[in-house]
This record gives structure tokens, sequence and C-alpha cells, in this order.
């Protein structure tokens, strides 16, 4: 015991080294990847919710990530997706993709869009306007508001050890305990800019929201997710969309068969002519 109390004594600068370090492993925090998934500390954003109490938190401080989906029937498919991209780029928005295609049952366009989540309630009110009849529509969000509060507790006591570090480093004078300073600092700094990183994906995620648009002038082309509710004129709908898909197949399959016979038919001339060959020689043999 006397041997531990004399070598704290003569290593004092290293023995507040470890005392941190150990503090700072208490603390429960773990280094992570730049990119890794939120949901990786999961539990622990969880335990630190409940006794947090996310009722606390104001609504118009809450951190949610929102993302909808609109299948709109429309009278012109271009037209529309024209109006909606003027209307996204007047908001702040941008258009991730576009993909417009003619095909013969009715013209169909997919768009992709991101806006500022507080115009969000505007472009809803564009796309009602603009279609015949909304065929679909999926709002939905995940509220993020615990772990963007955790994250935030746990960089700031980080940040704290880095200092108390730094004002250590200044004090060292031997080249072995600068090392290890050093070299904890850098491990800090490590985990400082991975969980800087989560911040800044999880601001960028809640500032816009993410909208998926499908237009089409013909109904049956468009998505459509049926509810639980028996709906007699909705399952014709999907039963005629279910046999123009059989009937297309059908069709398909029958190209790819007169393509084949080109090559089929001789082969099977061939063999036919072949049998005939051994019934003859069989027969002059009887």
């Amino acid at each position: 015991m006397q041997n531990i109390i004399d070598w704290i004594r003569n290593n004092k600068l290293t023995s507040v080294l470890f005392l941190i370090l150990a503090l700072v492993l208490f603390q429960g925090t773990t280094k992570n990847k730049y990119g890794n998934t939120i949901v990786s500390d999961a539990v622990v954003y969880q335990e630190a919710a409940g006794k947090r109490g996310l009722e606390q938190v104001p609504a118009q401080q809450r951190r949610v990530i929102t993302s909808s989906s609109f299948s709109l029937l429309v009278e012109k498919v271009v037209d529309t997706a024209d109006a909606i991209k003027l209307e996204v780029e007047k908001l702040g928005g941008y258009v991730i993709n576009t993909n417009i295609s003619h095909p013969e049952s009715g013209d169909y366009a997919y768009l992709s869009i991101r806006v500022p989540t507080d115009k969000v309630p505007s472009i809803q009110k564009l796309l009602r306007d603009k279609s015949v009849k909304v065929v679909n529509e999926n709002i939905s969000g995940d509220d993020i508001t615990d772990q963007y509060i955790d994250i935030q507790e746990r960089l700031t006591k980080l940040e704290n050890t880095k200092r108390r570090l730094e004002e250590i480093m200044v004090l060292a004078k031997d080249v072995d305990e600068i090392m290890m300073v050093q070299q904890n600092i850098f491990n800090l700094q490590d985990q400082i800019d991975s969980y800087k990183g989560q911040l800044k994906y999880m601001n960028e995620a809640t500032a816009t929201s993410l909208i998926s648009i499908d237009l089409s002038t013909d109904e049956l082309a468009l998505p459509y997710t049926p509810l639980d509710v028996w709906r007699p004129g909705v399952v014709f709908k999907l039963a005629v969309r279910s046999m123009l898909g059989t009937l297309q197949q059908l069709g398909t399959t029958a190209i790819w068969l007169a393509v084949y016979a080109v090559l089929l038919v001789p082969v099977l001339i061939a063999v036919k002519l072949g049998l005939n060959i051994i019934r003859k020689r069989q027969s002059k043999v009887l």
C-alpha cells in the first residue's frame, strides 16, 4: 500500500491523467465512426430520454425527420411536373430526381423533392390543387429529439474533458507523459468529430422534408396501398390491374417464343426427318 502511495506522490501528473481517463470511461462515452446509424445507441438514448422526460421539450424545439408520398391522378403529367418543380424552387427546396415516361396506358412521372420543413404545407396544398384525384397520400415522421439531446450532452462532456487534458499537457514536462496526454486528446477529438457529424446530419435531415410524388393520367398506373375495408370498386380496379399485368407477361412470353421459334423449327424438322428415316429402315428390316 505504501508503495502505491509513494508512486502516486512521485507521478502526480500521470495519476491525474489516469483519474480523468477513468472519469471519461465512467461517463460511458464510446468511440463511434462518422456516418454510423443513429440507432446504434438506441438503448442508451431511450434510457436517457426516460430520465429527462421528453414532454419537457417544447413542440417547436423538437427534432423530427419527416417524409411523405403522394400518388396523384392528373390531366397533364408534364405540365403538372413542371409546375411542381417551379414551386419547389420558389420555396427554397430542390428536386432530387425526375423520371417521365409515356407508356400506352398514359403518361407517368415520378419526382423526388426536398423542401424546407416549414414549407411542407404549401407544397402539399399545391399537389392537392393540381390533381384531379389524390389516389394515395402518406405522411410519416421520426422523432429524434431524445437522440439529439443525448448527443449534445455527450459532446459537452467530451469537450470539457479535452480542455482539462490540454491544461494538463501545458504542465507536463516528461516526454512520455506529454505523448500519453496528446494521444488521449487525439482520441477524444475523434469522438468529438463523430458526434458533431451526427448533429450536423440531424440538423440537415430535420431542416428539410423528403417528398415522393407519382403522377399519371391513368389511375391504375399509380402505386396504391388498399385499406383493410373491402370496397368492390377498388377490388375491381386491382383485378383489372392484375389482369393487365398477366396479359403483358403472356404477351412477353409469346414474343420470346416467336423469336426462338426461328431456331427451334429447323431443329424439330430435323428430328422428325431423322425419326422417319429410322422407321423406314426398321420397316425394311422386318
